[in-house]
């Protein structure tokens, strides 16, 4: 598949027991890809109401697809524009927070803020506005016996653990 441009996006499925991989098939084409999750930076996988749901951050919006695991396709469920301060959001990290049974609470990345939005746990489209609830420390990393200036190593992808937030930098 051609992708130069962020037009197909390819979604795989690896089981770790078995080192079995999959490409995911789009519930809505039958193809082997999706055209309209462009540039995809992060996913997380939860139950909600038990279904398995993958949630990925595609730009400045969240795609929520039901999983079914024994055909190896993936439903489209929902969309949900990300807003901060009144202009789209493309977060660069996503993780849930936490799932009840009337919201659904999201953390997201953005440069080196971590934010914080809600959705309605049924809703099938709408606006997530996101609030900063912290600031990630760059300037002034303690690595080994110094300090290292991370503000110019890539920032993508996240994880959320436990009122831990896991953030990744890379750079040389």
């Amino acid at each position: 598949l051609s992708n130069s441009n962020d037009t197909r996006a390819v979604i795989t499925q690896v089981n770790l027991e078995t080192g079995k991989t999959r490409v995911m098939t789009n519930g809505e084409d039958g193809k082997k890809y999706f055209t309209f999750l462009s540039h995809c930076n992060d996913m997380d996988v939860v139950e909600v109401n038990g279904e398995e749901w993958l949630i990925v951050a595609a730009s400045s919006k969240l795609q929520v697809f039901v999983v079914d695991d024994e055909n190896g396709t993936l439903h489209h469920r929902a969309e949900f524009n990300v807003w901060h301060a009144g202009k789209a959001f493309a977060p660069v990290g996503m993780a849930v927070r936490e799932i009840n049974e009337r919201e659904i609470t999201f953390l997201f990345k953005g440069g080196y803020a971590i934010s914080t939005g809600t959705v309605a746990t049924g809703a099938e489209a709408g606006d997530i506005h996101v609030s900063i609830v912290c600031l990630i420390d760059v300037n002034k990393v303690p690595l080994g016996d110094g300090y290292k200036d991370l503000s110019h190593y890539l920032n993508q992808g996240m994880g959320y653990r436990d009122g831990v937030v896991y953030a990744v930098f890379s750079g040389c």
